[in-house]
């Protein structure tokens, strides 16, 4: 999924979430699966370890955690942060860091 169609979808509707945009091992997306949050990166990373978890269970071998992005959005339901596959950094949407953790859409 295109950067784009993610920030139209109804996903960044929803305030405080931590969503992963789930694909193959080709980058075709077939899911977005999504979690509350408390609103702090501390707290999203966190969540999207368990989220990562819980994707891993539901689709076993069909996905790809890293063609699958992690983002999360604010208390209004706005892009927040994106999240590394590893779960070692996050960065404010719309930065650098960002860009290098989602790379190029």
């Amino acid at each position: 999924m295109k950067e784009i169609e993610i920030r139209k979808s109804k996903v960044w509707q929803k305030p405080n979430i931590v969503f992963r945009d789930v694909c193959d091992f080709d980058g075709n997306h077939f899911a977005i699966e999504m979690m509350k949050y408390d609103g702090t990166p501390e707290n999203a990373v966190m969540i999207a370890e368990k989220l990562t978890q819980q994707i891993s269970y539901k689709y076993g071998t069909e996905w790809s955690n890293i063609q699958s992005r992690i983002g999360a959005t604010d208390e209004h339901g706005k892009p927040k942060y994106t999240i590394s596959p590893n779960f070692r950094h996050i960065a404010e949407v719309d930065t650098k860091e960002a860009r290098y953790i989602w790379g190029e859409i």
